[in-house]
């Protein structure tokens, strides 16, 4: 390994360039397909598992109040 990699961790990115993006695995076709049916998970109220009305508000108040706390720190 060179001493400039050492120094640079993003001078790979300068080698392999747009094929280190472009290499990355496509989403697998089971979650294509939940997703071209509108099913988006939490966001929908169904996905991978169902989410009931309830169990959507108690997760988004959950969610508000840790991000609430991680303001300003």
């Amino acid at each position: 390994m060179s001493e400039d990699f050492l120094k640079n961790p993003l001078s790979l990115f300068d080698i392999r360039g747009k094929a280190a993006i472009d290499s990355r695995p496509a989403p697998s076709p089971c979650l294509q397909k939940l997703v071209a049916d509108g099913k988006l998970g939490f966001k929908s109220g169904e996905g991978f598992r169902r989410w009931t009305a309830k169990e959507q508000d108690a997760l988004r108040s959950k969610v508000v109040q840790h991000l609430k706390s991680m303001q300003g720190r």
